[in-house]
Protein backbone atom coordinates (compact mmCIF):
# COMPACT_ATOMS: atom_id res chain seq x y z
CA UNK A 1 0.00 0.00 0.00
CA UNK A 2 1.40 3.40 -1.01
CA UNK A 3 1.54 5.75 2.00
CA UNK A 4 3.47 8.55 0.32
CA UNK A 5 6.28 9.31 -2.06
CA UNK A 6 8.50 6.26 -1.81
CA UNK A 7 6.84 5.09 1.44
CA UNK A 8 5.03 1.74 1.39
CA UNK A 9 3.22 -0.55 3.81
CA UNK A 10 3.56 -4.25 2.94
CA UNK A 11 2.82 -7.53 4.67
CA UNK A 12 6.44 -7.59 5.90
CA UNK A 13 5.98 -4.45 8.02
CA UNK A 14 2.87 -5.89 9.62
CA UNK A 15 4.51 -9.27 10.19
CA UNK A 16 7.39 -7.60 12.03
CA UNK A 17 5.00 -6.20 14.61
CA UNK A 18 5.08 -8.04 17.95
CA UNK A 19 1.35 -8.76 17.82
CA UNK A 20 -0.40 -9.62 14.56
CA UNK A 21 -3.74 -7.77 14.38
CA UNK A 22 -6.95 -9.79 14.13
CA UNK A 23 -8.64 -7.35 11.74
CA UNK A 24 -7.13 -5.28 8.93
CA UNK A 25 -9.29 -2.77 7.01
CA UNK A 26 -7.41 -1.00 4.22
CA UNK A 27 -9.78 1.77 3.18
CA UNK A 28 -7.86 3.58 0.48
CA UNK A 29 -8.06 3.99 -3.30
CA UNK A 30 -5.40 1.82 -4.93
CA UNK A 31 -3.06 -0.55 -3.12
CA UNK A 32 -0.22 0.35 -5.49
CA UNK A 33 0.45 1.85 -8.87
CA UNK A 34 0.88 -0.90 -11.42
CA UNK A 35 0.69 1.38 -14.47
CA UNK A 36 0.54 4.97 -15.56
CA UNK A 37 -3.04 6.32 -15.09
CA UNK A 38 -2.90 7.70 -18.63
CA UNK A 39 -1.70 4.42 -20.08
CA UNK A 40 -4.06 2.95 -22.65
CA UNK A 41 -3.33 -0.64 -21.71
CA UNK A 42 -6.68 -1.70 -20.23
CA UNK A 43 -5.22 -5.02 -19.00
CA UNK A 44 -2.72 -3.20 -16.79
CA UNK A 45 -5.38 -0.82 -15.51
CA UNK A 46 -7.61 -3.70 -14.42
CA UNK A 47 -5.05 -5.36 -12.16
CA UNK A 48 -5.53 -3.24 -9.03
CA UNK A 49 -7.80 -5.94 -7.63
CA UNK A 50 -4.99 -8.50 -8.00
CA UNK A 51 -2.69 -6.30 -5.97
CA UNK A 52 -5.31 -6.05 -3.23
CA UNK A 53 -5.76 -9.82 -3.32
CA UNK A 54 -2.01 -10.38 -3.01
CA UNK A 55 -1.64 -8.20 0.09
CA UNK A 56 -4.78 -9.63 1.67
CA UNK A 57 -3.61 -13.20 1.08
CA UNK A 58 -0.29 -12.48 2.77
CA UNK A 59 -2.09 -10.98 5.78
CA UNK A 60 -4.37 -14.02 6.14
CA UNK A 61 -1.42 -16.43 5.87
CA UNK A 62 0.41 -14.64 8.70
CA UNK A 63 -2.58 -15.04 11.03
CA UNK A 64 -4.89 -12.05 10.50
CA UNK A 65 -8.47 -13.30 10.99
CA UNK A 66 -10.29 -10.90 8.66
CA UNK A 67 -9.16 -8.49 5.93
CA UNK A 68 -11.04 -5.84 3.92
CA UNK A 69 -9.16 -4.16 1.06
CA UNK A 70 -10.28 -1.90 -1.78
CA UNK A 71 -9.75 -3.46 -5.18
CA UNK A 72 -10.17 -0.18 -7.08
CA UNK A 73 -10.67 3.54 -6.47
CA UNK A 74 -13.48 4.26 -4.01
CA UNK A 75 -15.74 7.28 -3.69
CA UNK A 76 -14.99 9.25 -0.52
CA UNK A 77 -18.59 9.67 0.63
CA UNK A 78 -19.48 6.05 -0.11
CA UNK A 79 -16.27 4.84 1.56
CA UNK A 80 -17.09 6.86 4.68
CA UNK A 81 -20.59 5.36 4.83
CA UNK A 82 -19.23 1.85 4.31
CA UNK A 83 -16.72 2.25 7.17
CA UNK A 84 -19.28 3.71 9.58
CA UNK A 85 -21.82 0.93 8.96
CA UNK A 86 -19.16 -1.80 8.94
CA UNK A 87 -17.61 -0.76 12.27
CA UNK A 88 -20.99 -0.04 13.86
CA UNK A 89 -22.11 -3.60 13.16
CA UNK A 90 -18.81 -5.15 14.29
CA UNK A 91 -18.87 -3.20 17.56
CA UNK A 92 -22.42 -4.37 18.21
CA UNK A 93 -21.29 -7.97 17.94
CA UNK A 94 -22.26 -8.85 14.38
CA UNK A 95 -20.23 -11.42 12.46
CA UNK A 96 -17.70 -10.19 9.88
CA UNK A 97 -19.73 -11.50 6.93
CA UNK A 98 -22.96 -9.93 8.19
CA UNK A 99 -21.25 -6.57 8.85
CA UNK A 100 -19.86 -6.55 5.30
CA UNK A 101 -23.24 -7.44 3.82
CA UNK A 102 -24.99 -4.67 5.78
CA UNK A 103 -22.40 -2.07 4.73
CA UNK A 104 -22.56 -3.07 1.06
CA UNK A 105 -26.35 -3.03 1.01
CA UNK A 106 -26.51 0.40 2.63
CA UNK A 107 -24.03 2.15 0.34
CA UNK A 108 -25.56 0.49 -2.69
CA UNK A 109 -28.87 1.99 -1.60
CA UNK A 110 -27.34 5.42 -0.90
CA UNK A 111 -24.70 5.74 -3.63
CA UNK A 112 -25.29 2.92 -6.11
CA UNK A 113 -26.65 5.23 -8.81
CA UNK A 114 -23.33 7.10 -9.15
CA UNK A 115 -20.51 4.76 -7.96
CA UNK A 116 -19.67 1.07 -7.74
CA UNK A 117 -17.80 1.51 -4.44
CA UNK A 118 -20.22 -0.94 -2.80
CA UNK A 119 -18.52 -3.71 -4.81
CA UNK A 120 -14.94 -2.44 -4.46
CA UNK A 121 -14.23 -4.00 -1.08
CA UNK A 122 -12.62 -7.44 -1.23
CA UNK A 123 -13.11 -9.46 1.93
CA UNK A 124 -10.96 -12.34 3.18
CA UNK A 125 -11.04 -14.53 6.27
CA UNK A 126 -13.64 -16.17 8.46
CA UNK A 127 -17.15 -14.81 7.77
CA UNK A 128 -18.16 -15.77 11.34
CA UNK A 129 -15.32 -13.76 12.96
CA UNK A 130 -16.43 -11.24 15.59
CA UNK A 131 -14.49 -8.19 16.77
CA UNK A 132 -16.20 -8.05 20.17
CA UNK A 133 -17.32 -10.81 22.49
CA UNK A 134 -21.04 -10.08 22.66
CA UNK A 135 -23.19 -11.70 19.99
CA UNK A 136 -25.75 -9.31 18.56
CA UNK A 137 -27.05 -6.11 20.12
CA UNK A 138 -28.30 -7.86 23.25
CA UNK A 139 -25.62 -10.56 23.54
CA UNK A 140 -27.99 -13.27 22.28
CA UNK A 141 -27.47 -15.96 19.69
CA UNK A 142 -28.32 -14.43 16.32
CA UNK A 143 -29.24 -17.44 14.24
CA UNK A 144 -32.63 -19.09 14.41
CA UNK A 145 -32.01 -22.77 15.03
CA UNK A 146 -34.85 -25.02 13.94
CA UNK A 147 -33.65 -28.56 14.69
CA UNK A 148 -31.13 -30.54 16.71
CA UNK A 149 -28.88 -31.32 13.74
CA UNK A 150 -28.50 -27.62 13.03
CA UNK A 151 -27.68 -26.96 16.70
CA UNK A 152 -25.03 -29.70 16.65
CA UNK A 153 -23.56 -28.24 13.45
CA UNK A 154 -23.30 -24.80 15.11
CA UNK A 155 -21.62 -26.30 18.18
CA UNK A 156 -19.19 -28.27 16.00
CA UNK A 157 -18.28 -25.07 14.14
CA UNK A 158 -17.33 -23.44 17.44
CA UNK A 159 -15.27 -26.53 18.32
CA UNK A 160 -13.32 -26.37 15.05
CA UNK A 161 -12.69 -22.63 15.39
CA UNK A 162 -11.42 -23.11 18.94
CA UNK A 163 -8.72 -25.51 17.70
CA UNK A 164 -6.94 -22.64 15.92
CA UNK A 165 -8.12 -19.67 17.99
CA UNK A 166 -6.05 -17.07 19.82
CA UNK A 167 -6.63 -16.42 23.52
CA UNK A 168 -8.98 -13.54 22.78
CA UNK A 169 -10.93 -15.50 20.20
CA UNK A 170 -11.16 -18.45 22.59
CA UNK A 171 -12.96 -16.18 25.06
CA UNK A 172 -15.30 -15.00 22.32
CA UNK A 173 -16.03 -18.56 21.28
CA UNK A 174 -16.80 -19.46 24.88
CA UNK A 175 -19.27 -16.55 24.97
CA UNK A 176 -20.80 -17.79 21.71
CA UNK A 177 -21.12 -21.25 23.20
CA UNK A 178 -22.80 -19.98 26.36
CA UNK A 179 -25.19 -17.79 24.34
CA UNK A 180 -26.07 -20.72 22.11
CA UNK A 181 -26.66 -22.85 25.19
CA UNK A 182 -29.06 -20.23 26.57
CA UNK A 183 -30.94 -20.34 23.28
CA UNK A 184 -31.18 -24.14 23.49
CA UNK A 185 -32.41 -23.97 27.10
CA UNK A 186 -34.96 -21.37 26.04
CA UNK A 187 -36.21 -23.67 23.27
CA UNK A 188 -36.59 -26.52 25.73
CA UNK A 189 -38.78 -24.28 27.92
CA UNK A 190 -40.83 -22.92 25.03
CA UNK A 191 -41.17 -26.30 23.32
CA UNK A 192 -41.34 -28.79 26.15
CA UNK A 193 -41.84 -31.66 23.70
CA UNK A 194 -38.45 -31.04 22.00
CA UNK A 195 -36.20 -31.74 25.02
CA UNK A 196 -33.06 -31.04 22.97
CA UNK A 197 -30.79 -30.96 26.00
CA UNK A 198 -31.53 -34.61 26.64
CA UNK A 199 -30.11 -35.63 23.27
CA UNK A 200 -26.86 -37.57 23.71
CA UNK A 201 -25.35 -36.37 20.41
CA UNK A 202 -25.97 -32.72 21.29
CA UNK A 203 -24.67 -33.20 24.85
CA UNK A 204 -21.52 -34.86 23.50
CA UNK A 205 -21.03 -31.98 21.03
CA UNK A 206 -21.28 -29.52 23.96
CA UNK A 207 -18.69 -31.56 25.86
CA UNK A 208 -16.27 -31.38 22.92
CA UNK A 209 -16.80 -27.65 22.46
CA UNK A 210 -16.38 -26.71 26.13
CA UNK A 211 -13.20 -28.81 26.32
CA UNK A 212 -11.75 -26.91 23.36
CA UNK A 213 -12.29 -23.56 25.12
CA UNK A 214 -10.65 -24.95 28.31
CA UNK A 215 -13.91 -25.05 30.30
CA UNK A 216 -13.26 -28.52 31.68
CA UNK A 217 -15.94 -28.38 34.38
CA UNK A 218 -18.69 -27.78 31.81
CA UNK A 219 -17.09 -30.24 29.39
CA UNK A 220 -17.01 -33.00 32.01
CA UNK A 221 -20.61 -32.24 32.97
CA UNK A 222 -21.95 -32.53 29.41
CA UNK A 223 -19.91 -35.64 28.65
CA UNK A 224 -21.34 -37.26 31.80
CA UNK A 225 -24.89 -36.32 30.79
CA UNK A 226 -24.28 -37.80 27.33
CA UNK A 227 -22.92 -41.06 28.78
CA UNK A 228 -25.75 -41.44 31.30
CA UNK A 229 -28.42 -40.64 28.72
CA UNK A 230 -31.31 -43.14 28.79
CA UNK A 231 -30.91 -44.02 25.12
CA UNK A 232 -27.19 -44.90 25.60
CA UNK A 233 -26.30 -43.35 22.25
CA UNK A 234 -23.10 -41.58 23.33
CA UNK A 235 -19.93 -42.70 21.56
CA UNK A 236 -16.96 -44.50 23.11
CA UNK A 237 -15.04 -41.28 22.42
CA UNK A 238 -17.32 -39.50 24.91
CA UNK A 239 -16.24 -41.91 27.68
CA UNK A 240 -12.57 -41.36 26.84
CA UNK A 241 -12.87 -37.59 26.68
CA UNK A 242 -14.97 -37.45 29.84
CA UNK A 243 -12.11 -39.12 31.71
CA UNK A 244 -9.59 -36.74 30.14
CA UNK A 245 -11.65 -33.67 31.13
CA UNK A 246 -12.16 -34.92 34.70
CA UNK A 247 -8.40 -35.46 35.05
CA UNK A 248 -7.54 -31.99 33.74
CA UNK A 249 -10.25 -30.44 35.93
CA UNK A 250 -8.75 -32.17 38.98
CA UNK A 251 -5.36 -30.60 38.22
CA UNK A 252 -6.94 -27.16 37.72
CA UNK A 253 -8.75 -27.38 41.06
CA UNK A 254 -5.62 -28.55 42.88
CA UNK A 255 -3.55 -25.69 41.43
CA UNK A 256 -6.16 -23.18 42.61
CA UNK A 257 -6.48 -24.80 46.03
CA UNK A 258 -3.76 -27.30 47.17
CA UNK A 259 -6.10 -28.17 50.05
CA UNK A 260 -8.08 -30.20 47.50
CA UNK A 261 -5.16 -32.61 47.08
CA UNK A 262 -6.92 -35.70 48.44
CA UNK A 263 -10.05 -35.10 46.37
CA UNK A 264 -8.08 -34.30 43.20
CA UNK A 265 -5.85 -37.35 43.60
CA UNK A 266 -8.88 -39.61 44.08
CA UNK A 267 -10.58 -38.09 41.04
CA UNK A 268 -7.56 -38.72 38.79
CA UNK A 269 -7.21 -42.30 40.07
CA UNK A 270 -10.91 -42.95 39.43
CA UNK A 271 -10.63 -41.74 35.84
CA UNK A 272 -7.48 -43.79 35.23
CA UNK A 273 -9.40 -46.84 36.44
CA UNK A 274 -12.27 -45.96 34.10
CA UNK A 275 -9.90 -45.82 31.13
CA UNK A 276 -8.18 -49.11 32.01
CA UNK A 277 -11.57 -50.82 32.37
CA UNK A 278 -12.55 -49.43 28.97
CA UNK A 279 -9.45 -51.02 27.45
CA UNK A 280 -10.24 -54.32 29.15
CA UNK A 281 -13.78 -54.25 27.79
CA UNK A 282 -12.84 -53.15 24.29
CA UNK A 283 -9.18 -53.16 23.35
CA UNK A 284 -5.96 -51.30 23.89
CA UNK A 285 -5.09 -48.61 21.36
CA UNK A 286 -2.14 -46.19 21.25
CA UNK A 287 -4.50 -43.30 22.02
CA UNK A 288 -6.13 -44.99 25.03
CA UNK A 289 -2.80 -46.12 26.43
CA UNK A 290 -1.45 -42.58 25.98
CA UNK A 291 -4.48 -41.19 27.80
CA UNK A 292 -3.75 -43.44 30.78
CA UNK A 293 -0.09 -42.36 30.59
CA UNK A 294 -1.26 -38.75 30.60
CA UNK A 295 -3.41 -39.49 33.65
CA UNK A 296 -0.39 -40.77 35.55
CA UNK A 297 1.61 -37.77 34.32
CA UNK A 298 -0.89 -35.43 35.96
CA UNK A 299 -1.03 -37.65 39.05
CA UNK A 300 2.74 -37.32 39.36
CA UNK A 301 2.39 -33.56 38.96
CA UNK A 302 -0.02 -33.06 41.87
CA UNK A 303 1.74 -35.59 44.16
CA UNK A 304 5.24 -34.17 43.61
CA UNK A 305 5.37 -32.38 46.97
CA UNK A 306 4.08 -35.41 48.90
CA UNK A 307 6.17 -38.44 50.02
CA UNK A 308 8.46 -39.21 47.09
CA UNK A 309 7.30 -42.80 46.64
CA UNK A 310 3.80 -41.61 45.60
CA UNK A 311 5.10 -39.38 42.81
CA UNK A 312 7.80 -41.85 41.77
CA UNK A 313 5.29 -44.66 41.43
CA UNK A 314 3.10 -42.44 39.23
CA UNK A 315 6.14 -41.66 37.05
CA UNK A 316 6.86 -45.38 36.66
CA UNK A 317 3.27 -45.97 35.55
CA UNK A 318 3.45 -42.99 33.20
CA UNK A 319 6.54 -44.46 31.56
CA UNK A 320 5.00 -47.92 31.34
CA UNK A 321 1.76 -46.83 29.63
CA UNK A 322 3.47 -44.47 27.20
CA UNK A 323 5.88 -47.27 26.24
CA UNK A 324 2.94 -49.60 25.65
CA UNK A 325 1.35 -46.91 23.47
CA UNK A 326 4.56 -46.56 21.47
CA UNK A 327 4.75 -50.31 20.84
CA UNK A 328 1.12 -50.35 19.66
CA UNK A 329 1.73 -47.77 16.92
CA UNK A 330 2.01 -49.59 13.58
CA UNK A 331 5.40 -49.50 11.91
CA UNK A 332 5.00 -46.82 9.30
CA UNK A 333 6.85 -43.80 8.07
CA UNK A 334 6.81 -41.28 9.55
CA UNK A 335 6.03 -42.58 13.03
CA UNK A 336 4.93 -39.99 15.61
CA UNK A 337 7.38 -40.28 18.55
CA UNK A 338 5.05 -38.52 21.04
CA UNK A 339 4.49 -41.60 23.30
CA UNK A 340 8.17 -42.52 23.29
CA UNK A 341 9.17 -38.92 24.10
CA UNK A 342 6.85 -38.92 27.10
CA UNK A 343 8.08 -42.33 28.27
CA UNK A 344 11.69 -41.09 28.12
CA UNK A 345 10.75 -37.86 29.90
CA UNK A 346 9.15 -39.88 32.71
CA UNK A 347 12.27 -42.05 33.06
CA UNK A 348 14.65 -39.08 32.98
CA UNK A 349 12.85 -37.06 35.65
CA UNK A 350 12.46 -40.19 37.79
CA UNK A 351 16.23 -40.76 37.69
CA UNK A 352 16.79 -37.10 38.54
CA UNK A 353 14.47 -37.46 41.53
CA UNK A 354 16.10 -40.71 42.74
CA UNK A 355 19.62 -39.30 42.61
CA UNK A 356 21.11 -42.82 42.38
CA UNK A 357 24.46 -42.40 40.59
CA UNK A 358 24.90 -46.13 39.94
CA UNK A 359 21.42 -46.46 38.44
CA UNK A 360 22.06 -43.42 36.22
CA UNK A 361 25.34 -44.93 35.03
CA UNK A 362 23.60 -48.19 34.14
CA UNK A 363 20.65 -46.62 32.30
CA UNK A 364 22.23 -43.59 30.63
CA UNK A 365 23.48 -45.31 27.43
CA UNK A 366 20.08 -46.89 26.73
CA UNK A 367 18.33 -43.60 27.50
CA UNK A 368 20.55 -41.73 25.04
CA UNK A 369 20.07 -44.34 22.31
CA UNK A 370 16.30 -44.21 22.64
CA UNK A 371 16.37 -40.42 22.61
CA UNK A 372 18.32 -40.49 19.34
CA UNK A 373 15.79 -42.97 17.93
CA UNK A 374 12.93 -40.66 18.88
CA UNK A 375 14.84 -37.69 17.44
CA UNK A 376 15.12 -39.44 14.10
CA UNK A 377 11.38 -40.10 13.99
CA UNK A 378 10.62 -36.50 14.98
CA UNK A 379 12.86 -35.03 12.29
CA UNK A 380 11.33 -37.33 9.65
CA UNK A 381 7.84 -36.29 10.75
CA UNK A 382 8.76 -32.61 10.52
CA UNK A 383 9.98 -33.06 6.94
CA UNK A 384 6.66 -34.61 5.97
CA UNK A 385 4.65 -31.99 7.89
CA UNK A 386 6.73 -28.81 7.59
CA UNK A 387 3.88 -26.50 8.65
CA UNK A 388 2.52 -28.59 11.51
CA UNK A 389 2.85 -27.20 15.05
CA UNK A 390 3.02 -30.61 16.71
CA UNK A 391 5.73 -31.82 14.33
CA UNK A 392 7.81 -28.71 15.07
CA UNK A 393 7.24 -29.03 18.82
CA UNK A 394 8.15 -32.71 18.72
CA UNK A 395 11.67 -31.81 17.62
CA UNK A 396 11.96 -29.09 20.29
CA UNK A 397 10.66 -31.36 23.06
CA UNK A 398 13.36 -33.90 22.18
CA UNK A 399 15.97 -31.15 22.21
CA UNK A 400 14.83 -30.36 25.76
CA UNK A 401 14.95 -34.05 26.65
CA UNK A 402 18.50 -34.24 25.30
CA UNK A 403 19.57 -31.39 27.58
CA UNK A 404 17.93 -33.07 30.58
CA UNK A 405 19.67 -36.38 29.81
CA UNK A 406 23.04 -34.58 29.50
CA UNK A 407 22.34 -32.84 32.80
CA UNK A 408 21.50 -36.21 34.35
CA UNK A 409 24.79 -37.70 33.14
CA UNK A 410 27.19 -34.88 33.89
CA UNK A 411 25.32 -32.59 36.28
CA UNK A 412 26.13 -29.68 34.00
CA UNK A 413 24.01 -26.57 34.34
CA UNK A 414 21.38 -25.78 31.75
CA UNK A 415 22.94 -22.60 30.42
CA UNK A 416 21.24 -19.36 29.44
CA UNK A 417 21.97 -20.32 25.84
CA UNK A 418 19.90 -23.49 26.26
CA UNK A 419 17.04 -21.45 27.71
CA UNK A 420 17.23 -18.93 24.86
CA UNK A 421 17.39 -21.63 22.17
CA UNK A 422 14.37 -23.53 23.49
CA UNK A 423 12.29 -20.38 23.93
CA UNK A 424 13.07 -19.22 20.39
CA UNK A 425 12.03 -22.63 19.01
CA UNK A 426 8.70 -22.52 20.82
CA UNK A 427 8.07 -18.91 19.85
CA UNK A 428 8.82 -19.60 16.20
CA UNK A 429 6.63 -22.70 16.01
CA UNK A 430 3.76 -21.03 17.81
CA UNK A 431 3.95 -17.81 15.80
CA UNK A 432 4.00 -19.66 12.49
CA UNK A 433 1.60 -22.53 13.06
CA UNK A 434 0.19 -22.57 16.58
CA UNK A 435 -2.96 -21.59 18.43
CA UNK A 436 -3.83 -20.88 22.04
CA UNK A 437 -4.88 -24.50 22.47
CA UNK A 438 -1.53 -25.80 21.21
CA UNK A 439 0.54 -23.33 23.22
CA UNK A 440 -1.39 -24.40 26.32
CA UNK A 441 -0.22 -28.00 25.84
CA UNK A 442 3.42 -26.83 25.94
CA UNK A 443 2.74 -24.80 29.09
CA UNK A 444 1.17 -27.86 30.75
CA UNK A 445 4.24 -29.98 29.95
CA UNK A 446 6.55 -27.43 31.60
CA UNK A 447 4.22 -27.20 34.61
CA UNK A 448 4.65 -30.97 34.99
CA UNK A 449 8.44 -30.80 34.71
CA UNK A 450 8.72 -27.95 37.21
CA UNK A 451 6.45 -29.71 39.69
CA UNK A 452 8.25 -33.09 39.66
CA UNK A 453 11.77 -31.60 39.72
CA UNK A 454 11.38 -28.71 42.14
CA UNK A 455 12.49 -30.64 45.24
CA UNK A 456 15.29 -32.73 43.70
CA UNK A 457 18.11 -30.73 45.30
CA UNK A 458 18.43 -27.10 46.45
CA UNK A 459 21.72 -26.87 44.56
CA UNK A 460 20.38 -28.05 41.23
CA UNK A 461 19.50 -25.20 38.90
CA UNK A 462 17.75 -27.23 36.21
CA UNK A 463 14.36 -26.44 37.71
CA UNK A 464 15.15 -22.72 37.63
CA UNK A 465 15.59 -22.81 33.85
CA UNK A 466 12.42 -24.85 33.39
CA UNK A 467 10.50 -22.47 35.66
CA UNK A 468 11.74 -19.49 33.67
CA UNK A 469 10.66 -21.10 30.40
CA UNK A 470 7.28 -21.94 31.92
CA UNK A 471 6.78 -18.33 33.06
CA UNK A 472 7.74 -16.93 29.66
CA UNK A 473 5.44 -19.31 27.80
CA UNK A 474 2.60 -18.24 30.08
CA UNK A 475 3.45 -14.61 29.41
CA UNK A 476 3.22 -15.31 25.67
CA UNK A 477 -0.24 -16.74 26.24
CA UNK A 478 -1.43 -13.94 28.53
CA UNK A 479 -0.15 -11.28 26.10
CA UNK A 480 -2.91 -12.41 23.73
CA UNK A 481 -5.71 -11.66 26.21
Amino acid sequence: MVLGNGVFLTANEIQNKMNIPELVFINCCHLGVLSDPNEKDETAKSEFNKFAASLSRELIEMGVKAVVAAGWAVDDAAAMSFAEIFYDHLLRGYQFGDAIKAARAEIYEQHGDRTNTWAAYQCYGDPAYRLVANTGAGGHWEKRIVDIDEAIAEIDQITEKAKTASALNTKRLKDDLNNLLKELEKKDIEQSHSNWLNNARLLEALGRAFAEVFSFEEAAEYYELAIKNDKSSASIKAIEQSANCHIRLAVQRFELDPGLYTKSKAQIETQIESLTQLMTTLRETPERLSMVGSGYKRLAQITSSKPSNVCNKALEQMEDYYRQAWKKIPDKSPKDPYPLTNALAARTVLLLRLGDAQKVKEELPKLRNQKEQAQGFAEALQKVRPEDFWAAIGVTDLKLLGYLIDYLGHKERLSEQVHKELLEDYQKAWKQYGSQRELNSVIEHYAFLVAVLQDCSPKDEVCGVLQKLHNELRSMSEALD
